[in-house]
């Protein structure tokens, strides 16, 4: 099976939005603000003037905010492109075949598409299949496995040796290195059918296992 990794549509995280907390200050309340200020120092004790330090923070605190709404303006601007790209970039996956972050597969002919990432290479991997019960009907020795993303192969039979039917199964894995559980990533396929906005959330209809976030597709097949 052939594949790429996905990099340039999952290489933000995350859209959301990152706004820094300041209070609002208009060009209207900028404006009184001086005119305040003004009229302060022509009216001012000639005898107990307005001391310059004070002076200078006052105007230096009202250059600070108002710095940090216009850099409030450009993230919340910068965010609203880059999420416009990233759903440009998702376009490209339609009618592709991805591999994403689920444990839930489809068995159809007798034919499915797993896989699995390891964090590490194990010495023993092993992979049950459940039905839609949670019952285990059949478990896979895989052996030792690199580290990196690796496909599971299923014959499509029950440990009975019974062909299993058509429909949508589960499947976890337990690796094992040197005697200790090491951690592993569920992938499973299908096929990008169209790619939404939600939220400020940018995810890929993937059918048959629903909704997924970009961040979650591993791989394009």
């Amino acid at each position: 099976m052939s594949s790429a990794n996905l990099n340039s549509v999952t290489a933000t995280p995350s859209s959301t939005t990152t706004n820094i907390s300041a209070p609002t200050v208009s060009n209207s309340q900028q404006a009184d603000f001086m005119t305040l200020l003004i009229a302060q120092m022509r009216n001012q004790d000639p005898t107990n003037p307005m001391d310059n330090n004070q002076m200078a923070s006052q105007i230096a605190q009202l250059n600070m905010v108002s710095g940090l709404n216009k850099l409030n303006d450009t993230v919340t601007s910068l965010s609203n492109n880059q999420q416009i790209s990233n759903s440009l970039q998702a376009t490209g996956l339609i009618g592709r075949q991805v591999m994403v972050t689920s444990n839930k597969f489809q068995l159809v002919g007798g034919v499915s598409h797993m896989a699995m990432d390891l964090s590490h290479s194990a010495d023993n991997v092993t992979v049950n299949i459940k039905n839609d019960q949670g019952n285990i009907i059949d478990t896979i020795n895989l052996g030792s496995k690199e580290v990196g993303i690796q496909n599971i192969s299923w014959n499509g039979k029950t440990n009975t040796g019974i062909p299993a039917t058509d429909g949508t199964y589960t499947f976890d894995i337990t690796a094992i290195s040197n005697g200790v559980p090491i951690s592993t990533t569920a992938l499973s396929s299908g096929t990008v059918q169209n790619v939404s906005i939600s939220n400020g959330q940018v995810s890929a209809n993937v059918n048959p296992l629903g909704n997924i976030a970009l961040a979650d597709i591993r791989q394009v097949i």
